[in-house]
């Protein structure tokens, strides 16, 4: 009796065990085939040019367009761009599939390929037959999909004891590309949770009480009401009850700690976060229950500039409106973003900006390195990430020479906390204000003109649908144009440490020589401290090359030499100048942004002389200290750090 009773309980244990992972149906599409699947393109537009590939309703594109996207298996693809522009209705069907068993669900990953232009799609449910105006249930809906691939999760519970056909479906109206991949439809265990990301900042100001924020999201088939959380900062552990969570199968939840994290120091502080007790029984899958986040304090809050890239192009009959998007944020936000023009197929372009971008659309714009966004848009972008702590403040100054055309350009960093085993790095920009050219690749194509799509009023109040289509050469200059990249689309490798404690200071070098057809004064640098593990933008310094321009011409027999000390300094710096005849001597101080801060006469200096210069009124960063002779100027690069 005991052995029949022992193996009934196995039999029970290998059958509620199997039933939590049974697979009813799956395809991942990586034997190149749609697995049985059925299409049907329900809209019959024409495919545009640059799609054409996609004509069909959904495609397993080659192997060389997945490269291109990063994409490392095979995937189906869905076209919404039109020519002309239309609304899509593809259809991907799976074949017929028998709910027998509660928390059966169906699992999919998604992803659109334009940021810019984000594809959305419907799930819907029949339970009759393919006819499309069968699928009568719609499961899930989303108007943009993310940009990032992410598995979507949705009950069938409401067809169990049905035969039932799945169908997703790209509503989209003149969007890009919708990816679909990894269709399963299987039973979930009753319980079963993730913690699927640590949501505080990074970064934290000392003695600032810091809220534990987790998304929670529920991968089981039963509702989440309850849960368990502990967390420790190594020294203290914390552990309570969540209640009332009323989380769905597939659905994410944010919660918070009660008890808050207070930093103390300005280093990298790991906690450790786990979650339990899943409706007060055990998961069954804890190995996504539990992780370390890491939390930063940090000695000051840099002063932070956000990056805006605009694709634009003389051809592009709508890149006006990115124009006017530019100008606009340099009016209104000049102290916290910089914007930057960065052409295609035109006179202006600098391939390795462009092709590194890789829009496929124009206008387009990209907010430091992390997502797509119409220019237009920025003002949003900007409210998103200028609010983020940076961990790395940074200044830049560049000095152009009139007789070589040399400009150099020297950035300074500083960790305000403790950075281990970073790959960070500086990108310098050069851009041009005031640009112009002759020939028809210097006409900007204007399809505002004439007031067929609106008003678009730039800053100084001209209406481009007032000017003709296209302005000629002759009649535009452009500003922001990207020129060149120093140190590569990426940043120099090594330019910043590997590993900086919070205080920890360096500068890097870069000299480049204008071209004959620049005009130096309307020139700026632009320092990108650009994180390599993600390619995204930190923060961002701009100067003016204009007011630091120096020249070494010698008027008649005066000479003038100059050298300071000590550099970096604090307080207090030495200047000593030895001038051939007396001669007035006035010394300039001017900062990152070209401006002269600070002036002051030594009246009239011969031979050798000696100044102790007080610099205690001057915050951190690079400094230009100019000492100007007669029509002598003598430039020193000057390194304040307390």
């Amino acid at each position: 009796m005991l052995l029949r009773i022992l193996s009934q309980f196995l039999l029970f244990a290998i059958l509620s065990t199997t039933s939590y992972s049974q697979t009813i149906f799956s395809e991942d599409f990586e034997d190149g085939t749609m697995g049985g699947m059925t299409i049907v393109d329900n809209d019959g537009l024409n495919t545009s040019s640059g799609t054409a590939p996609f004509a069909d309703a959904w495609t397993i594109p080659q192997q060389v367009f997945n490269d291109a996207f990063d994409i490392t298996s095979n995937v189906v693809i869905s076209n919404s761009r039109y020519d002309p522009a239309g609304t899509a209705d593809d259809w991907l069907i799976t074949p017929q599939i028998s709910v027998v068993d509660a928390n059966t669900a169906v699992l999919w990953s998604a992803r659109a390929l334009s940021n810019n232009s984000r594809d959305g799609m419907e799930v819907r449910v029949s339970t009759t037959n393919t006819d499309l105006s069968s699928f009568t249930d719609v499961i899930y809906s989303s108007d943009a999909e993310s940009i990032v691939r992410t598995t979507k999760t949705e009950s069938l519970n409401n067809y169990i004891g049905e035969q039932i056909y799945i169908a997703f479906i790209n509503n989209s109206t003149d969007k890009y590309l919708l990816l679909v991949d990894d269709i399963i439809v299987k039973v979930l265990p009753s319980e079963n949770m993730k913690i699927s990301s640590f949501d505080s900042d990074p970064y934290q100001e000392m003695n600032q009480e810091i809220p534990i924020r987790i998304t929670v999201t529920n991968d089981g088939g039963d509702l989440l009401n309850s849960l368990d959380l502990k967390w420790s900062d190594g020294n203290n552990e914390y552990t309570e009850s969540m209640t009332d969570l009323n989380i769905q199968t597939g659905e994410s939840k944010e919660i918070v700690s009660s008890t808050p994290f207070v930093i103390t120091e300005a280093i990298v502080h790991p906690l450790n976060i786990e979650i339990s007790n899943p409706n007060g029984t055990a998961d069954l899958d804890i190995s996504d229950n539990s992780i370390v986040a890491n939390v930063s304090g940090i000695i000051y809050r840099p002063s932070k500039r956000v990056i805006g890239e605009e694709g634009t192009g003389t051809w592009c009959g709508f890149c006006p409106s990115g124009t006017v998007a530019l100008e606009y944020m340099e009016a209104n936000f000049e102290d916290e973003f910089i914007g930057i023009a960065v052409h295609n197929a035109d006179p202006m372009a600098v391939s390795e900006y462009d092709t590194n971008l890789g829009f496929e659309s124009f206008p387009n714009g990209r907010i430091n390195r992390k997502f797509d966004q119409s220019p237009s848009e920025f003002p949003l972008g900007l409210d998103l990430e200028i609010s983020a702590v940076t961990p790395i403040a940074v200044d830049i100054l560049a000095v152009g020479n009139l007789d070589t055309r040399e400009i150099e350009i020297e950035a300074l960093v500083e960790s305000v906390t403790q950075l281990n085993d970073i790959d960070y790095r500086i990108s310098i920009i050069i851009t041009e204000d005031g640009v112009t050219g002759t020939g028809s690749g210097y006409n900007q194509t204007n399809y505002f003109s004439g007031g067929a799509y609106g008003d678009l009023i730039n800053v100084n109040g001209v209406n481009w649908v007032d000017l003709p289509d296209p302005v000629l050469a002759e009649d535009i200059e452009y500003d922001h144009v990207a020129r060149a990249i120093l140190g590569g689309f990426d940043g120099l490798l090594g330019s910043i440490n590997s590993d900086l404690s919070a205080g920890d200071m360096s500068s890097q070098e870069f000299s480049w020589i204008v071209p004959s057809n620049m005009d130096m004064s309307k020139l700026h640098a632009i320092a990108l401290i650009i994180d390599n593990a993600t390619g995204e933008i930190l923060n961002g310094a701009k100067t003016s090359v204009a007011s630091s321009v120096t020249s070494t011409t010698e008027i008649s027999d005066l000479s003038i030499s100059t050298t300071i000390y000590p550099n970096p300094t604090s307080q207090t710096a030495y200047l000593e100048i030895n001038v051939e005849q007396p001669t007035d001597v006035i010394l300039e101080v001017v900062n990152c942004m070209g401006i002269v801060i600070t002036s002051q006469s030594l009246g009239k200096v011969s031979d050798f002389s000696q100044v102790e210069y007080d610099l205690s009124q001057f915050t951190d960063g690079i400094y230009l200290l100019r000492v100007l002779a007669g029509d002598l100027i003598s430039t020193h690069r000057l390194i304040i750090a307390n």
